[in-house]
């Protein structure tokens, strides 16, 4: 018994070593309306991703966000082209193997959006944290 409470310590030891942990920052903010009057009270609790490195936990997601700049291009494509757009809930921990077990490919732009380019139609998907936002020009491409 004390064997393994020593092997356990030992290998506990060396996971916390070869762990790097981010540290967090509160951001509070007071949301006012068109009268300027703070009406809500926001608290976040938010990692601050500059401190991952790139070849240790630089892809990591812990709450899956795209990029803002993403979402401004994809506004611009649906309104450019008249592409569909539709929105729908979605659970991280399942919808990254579903999308690449239906040929979705996912951007190396951002870890965040997946898509599927066949014969002149595009379709992309979007995770933002527990939503899920399909643009494009045949969404019978994932039907």
């Amino acid at each position: 018994e004390e064997d393994v409470k020593s092997m356990i310590y030992i290998q506990n030891r060396s996971l916390t070593k070869a762990l790097r942990l981010l540290t967090p920052k509160e951001i509070f903010k007071l949301k006012s309306e068109i009268n300027k009057q703070p009406n809500k009270k926001k608290a976040r609790l938010v990692i601050r991703g500059f401190e991952q490195k790139r070849s240790i936990d630089f892809m990591k997601n812990f709450a899956p966000i795209i990029k803002w700049s993403t979402i401004k291009t994809a506004i611009s494509l649906v309104a450019t082209n008249n592409w569909i757009k539709h929105h729908m809930d979605a659970w991280y921990e399942r919808i990254d193997s579903v999308l690449r077990n239906i040929h979705l490919i996912k951007s190396n732009f951002d870890a965040n959006m997946y898509y599927i380019y066949k014969n002149g139609d595009i379709v992309i998907l979007m995770l933002y944290i527990d939503n899920l936002f399909v643009i494009g020009s045949d969404m019978k491409l994932i039907i």
